[in-house]
């Protein structure tokens, strides 16, 4: 959509610029402080042709922008907040259009100046730059990335996706897509390209372009509806793209729709009657926006329902002139507005709580801002440059991937054929990185992860934060283990203590689980287990997830696993008509929000097998495995957890690998 605004703004540049502005740009609300991010870049594309992209970042700990004395700049006011020219010495470029961070750098898509700008994401100094123009020399207009498996794919409005190789930061192919594709995503590891006609409105396209990453060849276009614009997949694997016929001159309008495709079978399976022009996409919650000639909206749908769960998300009142992007802080679940204001004087980045209400709007010190990147926080010494740290305060490492069946596995993340445990491993790491979500199946299934360093108990602090996709209702719990590398081999193989959460001494607790799962025969059918409880039953295979529940790089005919099984959280309210997973008070993974201290862990709370307590002096492995044996119904199907990755709440303590029992 951004690019037939482009054109459409710069036809009437002359009318908009002679009129007599009426919006007031001033920063408002609270200090836009936080201590989990250092900061955020923010690309403005400017103007269309006019040369003027920027790019500005935020210091979240001085609560400013980064800015320098421009000599370059007309006028008494030298200050420039231009933070790619203050640590490159030139301008970005000619409209900007994207701005992504994959692994240390950040690769932007100037699409006018057809280069793909690639910056060290730790300083915002280029690494490189790389051109894109076909055999005759004519400019591809990169738009938008989508990344895998180190490479970067970026749909050009030439009707061509080229592939980046992240190493060597090389084009190294190309392949022919619909016309002026105008959004790029990845899902079940191929492709989906959403083809626009934008340049054409007599004869727009309306089909999505699917390319196998292994062949890197076109396989299928899918036909949906005319001039398709954002498209994005969420975490079981579904493809949203959004449609938006040809623009009403009349009204100042699109006729905006949001279908969704299934990446299994590739087919078009639902059209929802949404006026959606743009959308994000974060862990199963959809925020989508579309705007009229007269009214902004956003709303906020659950990915895994389809069911609207917010139709007014701005709760109090805040106004927003041209919505243009959106983004989530994934730190706090705070969601940002890229507001355009009139596409010709500054925009603003408006921050609102989970719940919807502002919390800040800043000046983005550029003219349509449309990307935001936010930078992780080493937990202490911030500036206002962001810096690279000797130690990561993140998940470096996982070393076991073994979940139970469940209607997400072998989807989040996905198994292809030849896949196997370490290339499993890899996979949750890439999910990680890329703030995803992994599934872990029924109960027991884990994930075991490591870190660069050790990480150091502080007495009395919360040590670690376990990020879920839990939310108000929807707990999953898990339980988390720690480990020390006392025999330095550098293995999760020695003894495992667990944190003792609030459901600990619960008579309901069953202390020394133990479950096994049967394979079955078919792929669909449901996957019986037995207990040492001398019970049994299923989990239950759905019509919403068919692809094989049973992992299937483990040919094992059975799973065992061992554990604490925590009580049955989940309640079906008849009033509600759906089902509720309550959280429990303290100590679980997936069991409350983010932005809560419910998913942060102390390791003060460790225990030994017999529930005698520890004491830890440094952790260097962390468990995380679900803890309630559950199946709702068909719809809803089994209680599993899902992790998003482990933070260390002080990376630059000193920890040491050591856990003593205590005398008793």
């Amino acid at each position: 959509m951004k690019n037939r605004i482009l054109y459409i703004i710069f036809l009437i540049l002359p009318v908009i610029s002679g009129c007599n502005d009426t919006i007031t740009l001033q920063e408002s609300g609270d200090t836009p402080t936080t201590t989990e991010v250092k900061g955020m870049y923010i690309l403005c594309e400017g103007l269309f042709n006019m040369n003027n992209s920027s790019l500005s970042y935020y210091d979240f700990s001085k609560g400013e922008m980064s800015s320098f004395q421009d000599a370059d700049k007309g006028g008494n006011d030298k200050t420039s907040y231009d933070y790619f020219k203050m640590k490159n010495g030139r301008k970005l470029g000619d409209t900007a259009n994207d701005l992504q961070c994959y692994g240390s750098k950040l690769y932007c898509a100037v699409n006018v100046s057809s280069q793909i700008e690639v910056l060290n994401a730790a300083t915002g100094v280029s690494v490189k730059q790389i051109p894109l123009s076909n055999e005759n020399g004519v400019a591809r207009q990169p738009r938008y990335f989508a990344f895998y498996k180190n490479k970067a794919y970026v749909c050009n409005y030439d009707g061509t996706v080229a592939r980046i190789d992240t190493t060597t930061l090389t084009v190294d192919g190309i392949v022919k897509v619909g016309r002026n594709p105008d959004g790029i995503c990845v899902a079940n590891g191929k492709l989906y390209v959403a083809n626009s006609g934008g340049l054409d409105e007599t004869n727009l396209d309306n089909t999505v372009s699917v390319i196998d990453t292994k062949t890197f060849t076109e396989t299928k276009r899918i036909t949906v509806r005319k001039n398709l614009g954002a498209i994005h997949s969420d975490e079981s694997g579904n493809v949203y793209v959004v449609s938006r016929e040809a623009y009403n001159n009349a009204t100042g309008d699109y006729d905006c729709k949001l279908h969704r495709i299934d990446s299994g079978t590739d087919e078009l399976i639902k059209t929802y009657d949404l006026p959606v022009v743009n959308f994000t996409i974060y862990g199963h919650l959809a925020y989508m926006y579309s705007y009229s000639a007269n009214k902004e909206a956003v709303q906020v749908m659950d990915t895994r329902t389809g069911e609207i769960l917010d139709n007014n998300f701005i709760k109090d009142g805040t106004k927003i002139t041209r919505t243009y992007n959106i983004k989530v802080n994934p730190e706090n679940g705070d969601v940002y507005i890229c507001d355009a204001q009139n596409y010709v004087i500054n925009g603003s980045i408006v921050c609102f709580t989970k719940a919807g209400v502002h919390r800040f709007t800043i000046d983005a010190k550029g003219i349509n801002p449309n990307s935001i990147v936010f930078i992780n926080s080493n937990g202490s010494g911030q500036s206002s440059d962001p810096t690279e740290t000797q130690t990561s305060s993140y998940v470096t490492k996982v070393l076991e991937y073994v979940p139970a069946p469940g209607q997400f596995v072998n989807v989040i993340p996905e198994y292809t054929s030849g896949d196997n445990a370490a290339s499993m491993c890899a996979k949750c790491l890439d999910y990680f990185n890329k703030e995803y979500a992994v599934s872990l199946g029924a109960y027991g299934g884990y994930i075991t992860v490591g870190f660069d360093h050790t990480i150091a108990n502080v007495a009395g602090e919360y040590d670690i934060k376990v990020l879920g996709n839990a939310f108000d209702g929807s707990a999953e719990p898990g339980i988390v283990l720690v480990s020390a590398d006392t025999n330095k081999d550098g293995l999760p193989n020695d003894e495992w203590y667990e944190l003792k959460g609030s459901e600990y001494g619960n008579a309901a607790t069953i202390h020394n689980y133990e479950i096994t799962y049967h394979k079955p025969t078919s792929s669909t059918d449901n996957i019986r287990w037995t207990d040492n409880q001398n019970k049994e039953g299923n989990v239950l295979h759905n019509t919403y997830h068919t692809q094989a529940y049973y992992p299937q790089w483990i040919s094992a005919e059975t799973m065992t696993f061992k554990g604490c099984r925590l009580p049955d959280n989940g309640v079906y309210n008849s009033a509600q008509s759906k089902w509720i997973m309550s959280s429990y008070s303290y100590g679980y993974a997936d069991n409350q929000p983010n932005t809560s201290d419910g998913c942060k862990l102390k390791f003060d709370w460790a225990v030994d097998k017999n529930g005698n307590s520890v004491t830890v002096k440094g952790v260097d492995f962390i468990r995380i495995y679900s803890a309630v044996n559950q199946s709702l119904d068909y719809t809803v199907g089994e209680i599993s957890t899902e992790v998003a990755g482990v933070a260390d709440l002080h990376p630059t303590q000193k920890g040491e690998s050591s856990i003593l029992t205590r005398s008793h």
